[in-house]
């Protein structure tokens, strides 16, 4: 009778029945420096988070630094923007606010050079009111300008921008404030000017 040939296993050697297997090698340990490096970039992730973490809410500032712009600087400005209302009830409370913003105490108290604005899809329509101690002027001004028009004319001014915003929140930023309306304008409408 033939023997059969006898296979070998993988990895065995033909002149040793059982194989010893070495573990793997040990990870070698960092190097001061780098844990400096893991360390340093640690404490950097840190400080960047933390920072993002406290800077002001929507991309705005402070609002005393706009509040008392507003009221140190002679000009002033409002801008009601309905270019982009979804409704006509959304409309009503644009337009109200920019209303409820002029007739407050406070540009009645104040000289004050302020130009208005009302704009929709088209174009805007300005006028100048000019407030002083004993009277109000109204001057409308002639012609139709753009949106960004509009917004580059009060460059110089301390002025509110009035427009639709889903969340019906305020901006507030250096030189002017945004009022989102949703249209409950009741609860972003009313700006405190206090003593600045």
């Amino acid at each position: 009778m033939k023997e059969k040939p006898k296979t070998l296993k993988t990895g065995a050697s033909p002149s040793s029945s059982s194989s010893s297997v070495s573990p793997p090698p040990k990870p070698s340990a960092l190097s001061s420096a780098q844990k400096y490096a893991l360390i340093g970039g640690a404490i950097i992730l840190v400080l960047v988070l933390g920072a993002l973490l406290l800077q002001p809410q929507d991309g705005g500032s402070d609002p005393s630094v706009f509040l008392n712009d507003l009221v140190h600087n002679p000009q002033s400005g409002i801008i009601v923007d309905t270019s982009g209302s979804p409704s006509s009830n959304v409309t009503s409370s644009i337009m109200q606010c920019g209303v409820n913003l002029i007739s407050s105490g406070f540009y009645k108290t104040q000289t004050k050079d302020l130009l208005f604005y009302s704009c929709n899809a088209t174009g805007c329509i300005a006028s100048s009111i000019v407030y002083n101690e004993t009277n109000v002027t109204i001057n409308n001004v002639n012609g139709t300008v753009s949106l960004a028009d509009a917004l580059l004319s009060m460059r110089e001014r301390a002025y509110f921008h009035i427009k639709y915003g889903p969340e019906g929140k305020k901006v507030f930023y250096p030189t002017y404030c945004e009022v989102d309306i949703n249209g409950q304008q009741e609860a972003t409408c009313s700006i405190n000017v206090g003593a600045q």
